[in-house]
């Protein structure tokens, strides 16, 4: 599997997929698919068995995930770097122009990356179950966790503190056996929260949310569903 090191020394995995020359489509730039967090780049492929066919397709391991679990951030703001190392890797294949599409956590990338490096190599992009903001505020209250984020991120605080106290890094295995009940059960009630969620939006089709955020897995439907349920979903 490729990789590229990274202006920290680090390493970035990725898939290159190659068309076939038959049937390639030179009028089709490459095509760039950024995966959300807890996954990697391979679950995007059963996806892909025909386009891939036409057009090259490039998968990065963001770090930490995939084949590229053992490179580590050297910034606080993940976000920031993930969006550099996705510069780093188009500069180094050297391509112009792509299609970028990402998903949740990779959508969040792909924004951070106009922001940082602008879209002169983005030909066009396709946003996948991702607001645009993560953190509510006065003009925007569809964040994550939607209106009960205050409530949520406070449970998560008092938790964060809590494992601070047991000594960082540790292992979650390595934790005294009272705070790991209190991740299980911070876990339990979002995955409780995630099921009534899913009940009262079935008919909006905001289900593939709750499969991709709580199950892990990444319906084929998703990918063409994208945001245009959004509006719908969460007004």
């Amino acid at each position: 599997m490729p990789s590229i090191q990274l202006s920290d020394g680090q390493r970035l995995h990725y898939h290159d997929l190659a068309p076939n020359r038959r049937y390639r489509d030179r009028s089709t730039p490459p095509l760039v698919l950024l995966h959300g967090f807890g996954m990697q780049a391979a679950w995007w492929r059963p996806l892909l068995a025909g386009l891939q066919l036409r057009q090259r397709v490039i998968l990065p391991d963001l770090r930490g995930f995939g084949a590229s679990h053992d490179s580590r951030y050297s910034s606080q703001d993940v976000i920031s770097q993930s969006a550099d190392d996705l510069e780093s890797l188009l500069a180094t294949l050297k391509l112009e122009r792509v299609a970028l599409a990402g998903l949740s956590m990779g959508a969040c990338v792909s924004m951070r990356y106009f922001g940082r490096h602008g879209t002169h190599r983005i030909d066009r992009y396709l946003n996948i179950d991702q607001a645009p903001r993560v953190t509510n505020r006065d003009d925007w209250r569809w964040g994550l966790f939607g209106e009960s984020q205050g409530a949520r991120y406070g449970q998560f605080r008092e938790l964060l503190a809590q494992i601070d106290s047991a000594g960082r890094p540790t292992d979650y295995r390595a934790l005294p056996r009272h705070h790991r009940r209190v991740v299980v059960r911070v876990h339990e009630r979002r995955a409780a929260h995630a099921v009534r969620l899913g009940r009262r939006r079935l008919r909006a089709r905001s289900l593939v949310r709750l499969a991709h955020h709580d199950v892990g897995a990444v319906p084929a439907h998703v990918v063409h569903l994208g945001d245009r349920s959004w509006n719908r979903v969460h007004r």
